[in-house]
């Protein structure tokens, strides 16, 4: 039974498809779309742009930073280059390029207890205690295990006269270190 373009069978009401080639009149036209950023390529290559950009770390620093670079422009919550490129500027005594760096890839990876950690280590180093003491605290409220971050909070807590709050950190880094 046909009504319209449609056309089913009566006694069931099942819709029957009609797969008949005709001749239609018109062209065709091709279309090219990008793929979506975040697709199965961009993944492989951000690893394997990142692979490379280790590689070349010792050899090539600044090849090594560019390859970081790219990997957070393909892919900009892979943590693991943002620690990376933040390591070598501080390395090399760039902290104050690596704070703001750090600063991004928390934005980015804001469950990512190891970028907090980085992110006080560069602000320690650059003598903003009070900063780097918020930071440690965001890494500890993402993992309360971490015992380095227990250590340098209480270290600095100490330096500035806090002496409960650095002995409320000196005593979970040792509880930590028994495990």
């Amino acid at each position: 039974m046909r009504e319209g373009a449609a056309h089913w069978e009566p006694e069931s009401g099942q819709l029957l498809m009609d797969f008949e080639v005709a001749a239609v009149s018109g062209g065709v036209a091709l279309m090219t779309a990008p793929l979506p950023v975040g697709g199965h390529g961009d993944v492989e290559d951000a690893q394997a742009l990142f692979e490379e950009a280790r590689s070349l770390e010792d050899a090539d620093a600044a090849a090594a930073e560019a390859a970081y670079r790219r990997v957070l422009a393909i892919a900009p919550d892979n943590a693991d280059a943002w620690l990376n490129l933040g390591a070598m500027m501080c390395e090399s005594g760039r902290c104050a390029e690596a704070v703001p760096l750090y600063e991004a890839a928390v934005a980015q990876c804001p469950s990512e207890p190891l970028l907090y950690f980085n992110l006080a280590i560069a602000l320690e180093d650059m003598g903003r205690a009070d900063e780097a003491l918020q930071r440690y605290a965001q890494c500890l409220a993402e993992a309360p295990d971490f015992a380095d971050a227990h250590f340098n909070a209480a270290r600095l807590h100490e330096q500035l006269g806090h002496q409960q709050m650095a002995l409320r950190h000196f005593n979970a880094y040792r509880r930590l270190q028994k495990r």
